[in-house]
């Protein structure tokens, strides 16, 4: 499943994308008792953040691009 698939249209803005991302996050570990290992997006900025880099890489999730 993708992002954009559990965000769909939730987003206003996208500065929202990582407060999204982190409810997601806590949505794996609670009721799948897993957690994300990579995650793939766009060159989109609304995972160009400075805070979104410090989490994936604390808690060791890899944040791949797709190719334009």
């Amino acid at each position: 499943m993708t992002i954009p698939d559990l965000l769909g249209s939730s987003l206003k803005e996208k500065h929202e994308a990582f407060k999204e991302f982190l409810k997601i996050c806590k949505q794996a570990l609670v009721f799948k008792n897993s957690s994300i290992v990579f995650i793939r997006s766009d060159h989109g900025r609304e995972f160009d953040y400075k805070e979104f880099t410090e989490f994936c890489s604390i808690h060791g999730i890899a944040h791949n691009f797709s190719t334009p």
